[in-house]
């Protein structure tokens, strides 16, 4: 009997149906984490994981017992099916499911969904990404993660021991704050898009960013001689101080290194600034004066429900192998509620 034959004997494996919510909705809560906000937050549930009337989970369902044994979510990078990427999220099995359940449903979801690539940010070192790396033959890798400093004599939320606050370059692009959808067509470049893994059309930008549910994010339009980027921030509260997050940058790389100066605009009201990425240019983080986290003995928090006074490693993971990837803090489910 061979592998498909095996699952399929066992299981009913396809995307849920929306009648069955509920049912994804428990199985995350029994068995993934008590309480997450895709368990708790029906309505969250149908943001993030229902584009038109499609549910974004393959299931994996016990023709005995009409159980689920194995889920693994999916969040669709753009609405375009021919340049279709698409973020992995959570992907489990139960114990004593059958084995190698949860690497049937990798291997399976990319053919019924009609996908390209599918990536993933925030694999476990541990387990997943030996998976990936292994079996499924996925490239990974850790992301870069870099700051600024704001000149202050006390942090609130990051621990501070080697104060280094670099000069930026000089030569310095426009920064304006961009109000919505139709503002950000003027920034967004197709071309440039196009030829991204993942591809990210005006669709995603405007579901994850400006229809927003709980978070409010800004969106920055970077301009220099007429060549245009964009980036994606939010503000990070915590302990009666502030912080500002990079969570996503699209366009040419070389204009973020010239936006330090607007950098240290935000850090007069915010105690640094960070920018975890993988694919993206290390050399532009430094002309805008930031720093790796690996350079000084500083701590820049990732965690904050609640908060966790630690540098985290965060992994990411592509099935394709040969192309660069761009990864960034808001892909995937990472900067969610």
């Amino acid at each position: 009997m061979s592998m498909p034959d095996r699952f399929d004997e066992k299981y009913d494996i396809r995307l849920a149906e929306y009648g069955e919510i509920e049912e994804v909705m428990a199985f995350i809560d029994t068995h993934w984490r008590r309480g997450h906000i895709l368990a708790a937050d029906r309505d969250f549930f149908e943001y993030e994981m229902v584009v038109d009337g499609r549910v974004d989970f393959l299931i994996a369902k016990r023709h005995d017992s009409g159980t689920i044994d194995g889920v693994l979510g999916f969040l669709p990078c753009s609405h375009d099916p021919e340049k279709l990427d698409i973020w992995g999220v959570i992907w489990m099995t139960i114990p004593g499911a059958e084995p190698m359940l949860g690497i049937q449903l990798k291997k399976r979801l990319m053919n019924i969904i009609g996908a390209r690539c599918d990536l993933g940010v925030g694999a476990n070192p541990k387990t997943s990404v030996p998976l990936l790396s292994r079996l499924c033959h996925y490239y990974t890798a850790k992301m870069k993660h870099y700051y600024r400093l704001a000149d202050r004599d006390e942090y609130r939320i990051a621990s501070v021991k080697d104060k280094i606050i670099p000069d930026f370059l000089l030569s310095e692009a426009s920064v304006v704050r961009i109000g919505n959808i139709s503002e950000l067509e003027g920034y967004y470049d197709s071309d440039y898009m196009e030829n991204c893994i993942p591809y990210k059309d005006l669709w995603y930008y405007k579901r994850r960013f400006f229809d927003h549910p709980i978070y409010h994010y800004d969106v920055w339009g970077i301009d220099c001689g007429g060549r245009r980027a964009f980036m994606v921030t939010r503000i990070q509260e915590c302990n009666s101080s502030t912080a500002v997050r990079i969570v996503d940058y699209a366009g040419e790389q070389s204009l973020f290194g010239m936006i330090g100066g607007f950098l240290d605009s935000l850090l007069k009201d915010n105690e640094y600034v960070d920018f975890y990425f993988d694919g993206f240019d290390e050399q532009y983080a430094k002309q805008a004066g930031m720093v790796s986290i690996d350079d000084a003995d500083n701590i820049i928090p990732n965690y904050f429900s609640p908060y966790v006074c630690e540098n985290v490693d965060i992994y990411v993971d592509s099935s394709n192998r040969e192309a660069k990837c761009l990864f960034f803090k808001a892909d995937c489910d990472q900067d969610r509620p």
